[in-house]
């Protein structure tokens, strides 16, 4: 099971269990980045890249499951 990562214990009740534990392995793996390090790596993702001139929303299906930084 996932531990807590941040917030109070309501916070977490909104997240399921596979959420929980893809939001932990970010944690570990950006843990010791800066806030701009991680700006940074995301302003290098095709999702920032193709949204980004016309301020649109990312799409999440499309572009969550091929991150580069990830």
């Amino acid at each position: 099971m996932a531990k807590k990562i941040v917030g109070k214990e309501d916070d977490m009740d909104n997240f399921s269990i596979m959420e929980l534990e893809v939001l932990s392995s970010v944690l570990k793996h950006f843990k010791k980045s800066t806030t701009k390090e991680v700006v940074d790596i995301s302003h290098e993702e095709p999702a920032w890249i193709e949204n980004e001139p016309a301020r649109e929303l990312i799409s999440y299906q499309k572009y969550a499951f091929d991150l580069k930084a990830f």
